[in-house]
């Protein structure tokens, strides 16, 4: 959904003729695949683990579904962990939330 707020959705058609025309992706295209590969991932393993016990009626369909879930569980902590860990700015300070944060000495006051 984030897409369509930024406007990048609508953006599409351009970001693919100057992708074709530079012959490097665009970075609104890049981001477009970038939230997709996260929504698909958490709905395939909503939708897997889900229909899971509707689906298994043999060893060789529970091995298929198990495989399906751990891929989308794969899929899911990259996108976590590209879009939470690598993301994390370690320059800036922790936000304050000890005894010595003006919050707590105005709260005090």
């Amino acid at each position: 959904f984030e897409q369509i707020w930024s406007g990048k959705l609508a953006r599409l058609r351009e970001a693919v003729i100057a992708s074709v025309q530079r012959g490097i992706k665009h970075q609104d295209l890049l981001d477009i695949f970038q939230e997709e590969r996260g929504f698909e991932a958490f709905f395939s393993l909503c939708i897997t683990s889900y229909s899971l016990w509707f689906c298994v009626d043999s060893p060789y369909e529970m091995c298929t579904q198990l495989s399906s879930m751990a891929l989308s569980i794969w899929g899911l902590a990259n996108f976590l962990f590209d879009n939470l860990d690598l993301e994390f700015d370690m320059d800036s300070p922790p936000p304050s939330s000890g005894p010595d944060s003006k919050e707590d000495e105005q709260l005090l006051e």
